[in-house]
């Protein structure tokens, strides 16, 4: 708690806190907002693709105070140079991880109308496993894990391995 940054570290626990209570307002949004969904499939739309409408507006929601944090920060630290030179690259890989992103969570939506009743509630929960498991099993593939300490191995695979678990147990509770 101590420390040349002083209140860095209370400010950062409770950053984490709150996006940590966050974080599922999206998988709300898709659950609660099952009349714009309604509506959609009224006006034709199939049942598979009627969470579609559902997105521009929970997603909106993060959108804003992003954006408003982001240019505050912007104008505040004057960072707006950072923009300039070739950065065009790294522009194209953030519009590719947003466009992985909102595929994945419109295979999410799709999944969640087939798993049912509990759709939403089991398909979010399979939705952060695989998350969890795609970015560690990419990590070890990268080699990000190659100078861990064999504790650590351990500790990651017996993760990977309580997920799988859950996997299962997740799947097999939806019946």
């Amino acid at each position: 708690w101590s420390g040349s940054s002083g209140g860095a570290y209370p400010l950062a626990l409770a950053m984490a806190v709150l996006c940590g209570l966050m974080a599922p307002m999206v998988n709300y949004s898709f659950a609660f907002g099952q009349q714009i969904a309604d509506r959609a499939m009224r006006l034709g739309v199939p049942q598979t693709h009627a969470g579609y409408a559902v997105w521009p507006v929970g997603l909106a929601g993060g959108l804003l105070p992003n954006l408003a944090y982001s240019f505050c920060l912007l104008f505040r630290n004057r960072t707006w140079s950072a923009f300039r030179g070739p950065c065009a690259r790294d522009a194209g890989l953030a519009a590719l991880m947003g466009v992985f992103w909102m595929g994945a969570m419109s295979i999410y939506g799709v999944a969640a109308v087939y798993l049912g009743a509990l759709g939403t509630s089991v398909g979010w929960g399979l939705f952060q496993i695989f998350n969890i498991m795609a970015a560690n099993v990419s990590g070890v593939l990268t080699g990000e894990w190659r100078d861990a300490p064999p504790g650590a191995l351990r500790t990651l695979y017996a993760g990977l391995v309580l997920l799988a678990c859950a996997t299962v147990i997740l799947a097999a509770g939806n019946r």
